[in-house]
């Protein structure tokens, strides 16, 4: 590849990238913790336009929902009210990527001791729901629960 490909490439690199295509992430984590090695865990890779903010997404047709399966929030801006704007940040570049509004939004893989701060993303209208596994929970009748780790508070939600 000569120079000038090279440096177009870099210029254009888009704050979301897959696993199979050639390109190296736009920003190269600097201060994230918890995931040290989200790259190479595979699927759609987003990180936020400051580079503050990673996680990783799919869509879910069936569901119609877009998941998000990990998000981290670089440690030097842990703590400051972010995460809900890096959300809706992560929301809004997932429906463009693949080419889709999606009804609802739900994070999976919780982890026990994130479950209070997932819940409270639920509770406050940032997700329709948590859940502590890989795919949505839900109801007999098929509508999906809200609350990871909560079975009080498990109730079905409605798309938007």
């Amino acid at each position: 590849m000569n120079p000038i490909d090279a440096a177009w490439r870099v210029l254009k690199a888009p704050p979301i990238w897959t696993e199979h295509e050639d390109e190296v992430a736009p920003n190269e984590p600097r201060d994230f913790t918890m995931l040290p090695h989200l790259a190479e865990m595979g699927g759609t890779m987003w990180e936020s336009q400051d580079g503050n903010a990673r996680g990783l997404m799919r869509g879910d047709w069936d569901n119609n929902a877009l998941q998000i399966s990990h998000f981290e929030v670089g440690k030097d801006n842990r703590g400051q009210g972010k995460a809900p704007d890096y959300i809706q940040e992560m929301k809004r570049d997932g429906h463009e990527w693949f080419e889709h509004e999606f009804d609802q939004t739900h994070v999976t893989h919780v982890e026990p001791s994130s479950a209070r701060f997932w819940n409270h993303m639920v509770d406050s209208g940032v997700l329709h729901g948590a859940h502590e596994v890989g795919h949505i929970r839900t109801t007999p009748a098929g509508e999906p629960y809200t609350h990871a780790f909560n079975d009080t508070n498990k109730i079905p939600v409605r798309g938007e």
